[in-house]
């Protein structure tokens, strides 16, 4: 309680005095610390318990954890397994792949880690790599024709790297809506992540030797 009581008292000082600041200046600053005086030496004279002083810490991790989170925020995970057999259009390559994706539903920001085996960087379709939009998308194949609609790409760059027998992509954080943006994509946030939990959601990698997408595999929840 006293470690409460200690947390709540230096907290009060603190927006008083931030208060003053704002509002008249220094010479109010100092009055109000002349004010508070009391109530500093009283916490200055306080004596902690081991215990108490681990309660203290560890509430005040709390309050400092409460601030600089969201609330309601969530990151939301999912993954695809990328083969030549999946799609309505299966290829049969032997090239594999695995992505993880998290997904932050406040700030709508997205990270995707891919790794590929069987492509390497120089087989993704140069006109792709050519473009803003990179060689690698993610689709939702729910079109009435039964065709796909790119949803959002992972632009080429610097998060490509080459691996030994294939390629590894890195974005990390990065704007689902800037990137949509990128390809004039007409699906939302919301909208994408309903694609995803009903299934409709493809990752696809574009080759030279395959343009529609060599490799393909559907995005699913961890």
């Amino acid at each position: 309680m006293c470690a409460i009581v200690v947390l709540v008292r230096c907290v009060r000082f603190s927006t008083v005095v931030a208060e003053a600041q704002q509002a008249t200046g220094a010479s109010a600053v100092a009055e109000v610390r002349g004010k508070r005086s009391v109530e500093l030496n009283e916490i200055r004279g306080i004596r902690m318990s081991p215990k108490i002083a681990i309660a203290f810490s560890s509430l005040a991790f709390a309050v400092a954890t409460v601030v600089s989170t969201p609330a309601g925020a969530e990151i939301l995970k999912f993954h695809a397994n990328l083969d030549g057999r999946y799609g309505s259009e299966p290829t049969g390559s032997s090239a594999t792949g695995h992505a993880d994706i998290k997904v932050d539903t406040v700030t709508r920001r997205m990270s995707v880690d891919l790794k590929v085996h069987g492509i390497t960087i120089d087989q993704l379709w140069a006109k792709l790599v050519a473009k803003p939009i990179g060689p690698i998308h993610f689709h939702e194949y729910n079109m009435p024709n039964g065709g796909a609609m790119l949803a959002l790409p992972l632009p080429y760059g610097p998060s490509y790297r080459p691996t030994t027998g294939g390629l590894h992509v890195k974005m990390k954080n990065f704007d689902y809506g800037a990137d949509a943006a990128l390809v004039d994509a007409h699906l939302s946030f919301d909208d994408f992540l309903a694609g995803i939990r009903n299934g409709v959601i493809i990752l696809n990698v574009h080759t030279n030797k395959f343009n529609p997408g060599e490799i393909s595999g559907l995005v699913v929840p961890d």
